[in-house]
């Protein structure tokens, strides 16, 4: 089972309690000057442990390897994503594990790379955006998989003025499940 917990921060001057981080979590948090990151990295390790919490995941610790996140026993993998104010993570203990999640904007840089690469006629701004988080997950993949063995899921999920796109890649042989969870169960 592959289980992805979304939820979405409203302002990103939060006041969240992480003296139960550990060290080296902290750290990482207190190294963040940006005031939206380090926003989107508390929510994410927040949200993190409400996913361990749920699925019985105990006294699971985790450390930077190779500049990701990873649980120490290599029981547990993890994939973390955020784009301004959407912030996923998804858990299983398969080792074939990705998601990204992108804001959909039609910025300059956006319009140019579509008409680089893609017929403009053709395609769309979900188009380009499904491809997009696609790319970034197989990136975050490495070359350890076989993409006949992966599950690709897409999914746009609207929020009043905002909609963003999120790929999940994941080992074909797992469900996935997909849960909204409200911010303010997060916050203490």
């Amino acid at each position: 089972m592959v289980m992805l917990y979304y939820t979405f921060i409203n302002d990103f001057d939060i006041n969240v309690d992480i003296s139960n981080f550990n060290l080296e979590r902290k750290e990482y948090v207190n190294s963040i000057l940006d005031v939206k990151r380090k926003s989107q990295s508390i929510i994410a390790w927040k949200l993190l442990e409400y996913a361990l919490n749920k699925n019985g995941f105990v006294n699971t610790n985790f450390t930077q390897k190779n500049g990701k996140w990873v649980e120490i026993n290599g029981k547990i993998n993890l994939s973390i994503t955020h784009s301004n104010k959407l912030i996923a993570i998804a858990i299983s203990t398969s080792n074939l594990l990705a998601i990204d999640c992108e804001i959909m904007c039609d910025r300059k840089a956006v319009k140019d790379y579509k008409n680089k690469i893609f017929n403009k006629n053709v395609c769309t701004l979900e188009n380009f955006y499904e491809e997009w988080t696609k790319k970034e997950c197989f990136y975050k993949l490495g070359e350890n998989f076989v993409a006949n063995e992966l599950n690709e899921i897409h999914y746009v999920i609207k929020r009043a003025t905002e909609n963003y796109a999120l790929c999940a890649l994941y080992n074909k042989n797992l469900n996935l499940d997909i849960e909204e969870i409200d911010i303010n169960l997060l916050k203490d």
